[in-house]
């Protein structure tokens, strides 16, 4: 794009105009999350401002991102991954322990998986005679839930897509309640199952009598999908009939062929569909409400991507 130099008697056309126009936006957007990086930012709520965040960790500085749409961030970048869409198959990995052992209990005990393979976790199945009522999946820190699911009988359902290689922990408790929990006997780690290796307990410990209330855990693999991110959007920061919006990513890595796409919805239905960034966009109007979401979207090239191309640190967004 090429800066447009109008001085005194030109006319302009259109296209111009908006090339210098579209420049004035990026810069906007990319000192906002330039700031973003080392500091929380004030927004207006009076319609007349934008909105971003900076991926400063897994949640933004902004405490936008839904960690349950995204397994992985690297602490400062957003990175494409093609995760599996779990319609291949399940699969049911069991450790294979004798669990005999059982006390009374009131925390949070299971064991910490690692994936093979990029995969969606359907199903975590408890020993019956365990009384724990939850599972919960988090990080290893416990600072991230990725999901938490009430028994349903002795399975707990879920649908979460797991990054190969990354760690996670199975929880199983009765929300600080005192339950019968199972303790396994012999254990020895770690186990490489078909999609999933057992590394030890909740807590990474792999002593013989480590791993808790987990018969075995099914999961799917499939085709890969592109990196989608929700963000919750803060009520009041956009109209209730917007139809037009503006897209800024802070781009780190980049390689010809990748794309960014992002979209605006709301829980009374309405979507603009996806948008390509940096350009001024136009969508039906919205008829139910503010937008509540914002969903970006990173595509690799399709021929020998780069792994983790493309990857940001940072959206911003300005709708009307």
């Amino acid at each position: 794009m090429v800066l447009q130099n109008i001085v005194n008697g030109d006319t302009p056309s259109g296209t111009e105009w908006m090339n210098n126009w579209i420049e004035l936006f990026n810069i906007v957007g990319l000192n906002t999350i330039r700031m973003l990086q080392d500091r929380s930012l004030d927004f207006s709520f009076g319609l007349l401002d934008g909105w971003g965040d900076a991926y400063i960790d897994i949640s933004g500085r902004e405490n936008s991102v839904d960690s349950t749409s995204y397994p992985s961030f690297n602490e400062v970048n957003l990175t494409h991954q093609t995760l599996s869409d779990g319609s291949d198959t399940p699969v049911v990995d069991a450790h294979g322990f004798t669990i005999t052992t059982n006390t009374s209990s009131g925390g949070s005990h299971g064991f910490r998986i690692s994936p093979n393979s990029d995969c969606v976790i359907t199903k975590v199945t408890k020993v019956s005679s365990c009384t724990a009522t939850t599972c919960d999946i988090t990080n290893t820190s416990g600072s991230v839930n990725f999901g938490t699911t009430t028994f349903s009988g002795d399975d707990a359902t879920f649908n979460i897509k797991l990054i190969a290689g990354a760690n996670y922990d199975i929880n199983i408790g009765s929300g600080g309640a005192s339950y019968t929990r199972y303790q396994v006997s012999g254990a020895s780690y770690p186990v490489v199952d078909t999609n999933i290796t057992w590394e030890g307990d909740h807590s990474g410990s792999t002593g013989a009598g480590d791993g808790y209330n987990v018969l075995n855990i099914t999961t799917a693999t499939g085709d890969a999908e592109d990196t989608i991110v929700t963000h919750n959007i803060p009520s009041g920061t956009f109209g209730t009939t917007i139809s037009s919006a503006f897209g800024v990513p802070m781009i780190d890595d980049w390689e010809t062929g990748n794309s960014i796409q992002y979209k605006l919805t709301n829980s009374g239905g309405d979507d603009s569909g996806w948008l390509d960034y940096n350009e001024v966009s136009t969508f039906t109007i919205f008829s139910n409400g503010e937008p509540d979401e914002l969903l970006v979207k990173l595509v690799a090239k399709v021929s020998s991507p780069t792994d983790s191309f493309p990857n940001i640190k940072g959206f911003f967004v300005r709708a009307a």
